[in-house]
């Protein structure tokens, strides 16, 4: 049941509107799986034009009804469980170097593209390890290499969003790369073991 502020019941526009923005979430949730291409083993990027490249971000958006405290939407049991479970596959199957992942370990967004954003890379890396609690062979090069993109790569201009093969290649002190406060607040960085207990665990710069 909705309320609007105070406490007080929605008024009728407002739960017309819900049901209405509900029924879409279901059209689209549905869509969405339904493109998943079982020749490829992942959705498409494009949904025409026999377009083939893999994209990581195609789960990012889960970030908004996980944040907005909607956890049933984001589970695999829940009512988008159909869509959840396909994500699943499609991060499994293109977190490798063969599709998805750069030498050092880092991610590349796009299979097609060498262009990558650590703003999103932030948010799908929290989608993966929080909300999916996925996990894949060799990811824990995945930190140290981000980490050195910045710290190494971009070191001339303290702060890049945009890379290509870790390499920055403009958006310099872009604002959206204030979303790695998921990727530094998140349980699978605040359960890191110290530097005494597993020094391989930390990034060598």
């Amino acid at each position: 049941m909705l309320y609007r502020g105070g406490g007080a019941p929605p008024l009728p526009d407002e739960v017309e509107a819900a049901a209405s923005a509900r029924a879409g979430a279901v059209r689209c949730a549905e869509s969405l799986e339904a493109a998943y291409d079982e020749s490829l083993g992942f959705i498409p990027a494009v949904l025409e034009n026999n377009n083939q490249s893999a994209i990581i971000p195609a789960a990012e958006a889960l970030v908004y009804p996980w944040q907005m405290g909607l956890k049933d939407a984001v589970d695999e049991e829940g009512r988008f469980g159909g869509y959840i479970r396909m994500l699943k596959r499609h991060l499994q199957n293109i977190l490798n170097p063969e599709m998805c992942l750069y030498e050092d370990g880092g991610w590349k967004l796009s299979s097609s593209a060498d262009n990558s954003w650590m703003s999103k890379i932030s948010i799908s890396q929290f989608v993966v390890r929080e909300i999916l609690g996925m996990s894949y062979e060799g990811e824990e090069r995945a930190d140290a290499a981000h980490v050195s993109w910045q710290v190494k790569g971009s070191e001339f201009y303290a702060c890049s969003d945009q890379f290509g093969a870790g390499k920055p290649i403009g958006s310099l002190y872009y604002p959206r790369i204030v979303t790695n406060i998921l990727w530094m607040d998140s349980d699978a960085m605040t359960r890191r073991p110290t530097p005494e207990e597993n020094p391989s665990s930390y990034c060598a710069l």
